[in-house]
């Protein structure tokens, strides 16, 4: 009778097997915790970056604010707005035939046009006689003092007055209610200008010019440039200490209908030496209902100049 021997390698054969299975097992586990594990990482993270967010735009909108501090103390110290004139030049003067161009043409008063008789196309296209004015509203911006020294005249040219034709149109007031600014005079050919006393419409002894404003202050200030023999164009700059910086801020010579500038370059003539202009025209101080001044050319006997070198139209227009 066969009876079929044992199996010595069988027990060794299941004991790998067991490790093996149970191994397997093993890392399927860890497999299963390292997920379990990322994935509540990353849920601690976006639960972490949530509460973190308020905080970050926090952080975020005052980096912003420290930034636009430091570009505003960095800056100009003054913002310039305009403010009223109270000395609007009425006689404006020319080189070229634009009194001649625009003869009979309405002039009107209450539009910005460049293009047609208007006080926009007188600033572009004529120069003002004797004096040209500027006036703005100065605002403090700078956390500290900012001190106004004085007015800088640069870029300045000079040449024979102009003697083309003369214009004058009706004065123009500011209407009265606002306060008046402190007012100053320059004479732009002067060697060294300097900031003078406004005295009976020229020029008087030198001023006392220091105007402190704290942050959020704001003045108005009226200059008034003259020139008493050549015709003159030029820049012109507040010189203003602060933070321990000097800044020179320029002026504005035209604003456009938005407040801004528009314009840097001041321009104006002296008349010529003998008062005589080739034509003469004005601009009527009073028109028939319904309808615009306009401009009118006049012999030159309607016009008689003062002392003080203006003309004054005596004319029946």
């Amino acid at each position: 009778m066969w009876v079929t021997p044992s199996d010595p390698d069988r027990y060794a054969r299941e004991q790998t097997q067991l490790a093996r299975e149970a191994l397997a097992a093993s890392q399927a586990a860890t497999r299963r915790s390292n997920r379990i594990a990322i994935a509540l990482g990353i849920l601690a993270s976006i639960l972490a970056g949530a509460a973190l967010y308020p905080q970050f735009r926090s952080d975020a909108r005052e980096q912003g604010e420290v930034d636009d501090k430091e570009r505003t103390e960095a800056g100009s110290p003054l913002k310039l707005t305009p403010y009223d004139s109270f000395n609007l030049s009425g006689r404006w003067v020319t080189d070229g035939g634009l009194g001649d161009d625009h003869e009979g043409e309405v002039f009107d008063d209450q539009v910005y046009d460049f293009e047609k008789p208007s006080f926009a196309w007188l600033y572009k296209n004529w120069t003002p006689l004797n004096y040209t004015s500027v006036a703005v509203n100065a605002l403090s911006v700078h956390e500290k003092t900012s001190l106004i020294q004085g007015v800088e005249i640069s870029k300045l040219k000079c040449s024979v007055p102009k003697s083309r034709t003369l214009l004058t149109v009706p004065g123009v007031g500011s209407g009265g209610e606002l306060t008046r600014p402190a007012e100053y005079a320059v004479e732009v050919e002067e060697s060294k200008p300097v900031l003078r006393e406004l005295a009976n419409g020229l020029p008087g002894r030198p001023a006392k010019f220091n105007v402190t404003l704290e942050q959020g202050d704001q003045r108005p200030i009226m200059i008034t440039f003259f020139s008493s023999k050549r015709s003159c164009e030029f820049e012109a700059s507040l010189k203003v200490s602060s933070n321990g910086k000097t800044h020179r801020v320029r002026l504005p010579s035209l604003w456009g209908y938005d407040n801004k500038p528009a314009g840097y370059t001041f321009r104006i003539s002296a008349p010529p030496e003998d008062y005589n202009y080739r034509t003469y025209y004005v601009v009527e101080k009073e028109a028939p209902i319904g309808e615009r001044p306009h401009i009118v050319r006049v012999p030159r006997d309607h016009i008689v100049w003062q002392e003080n070198g203006q003309p004054e139209y005596v004319g029946p227009v």
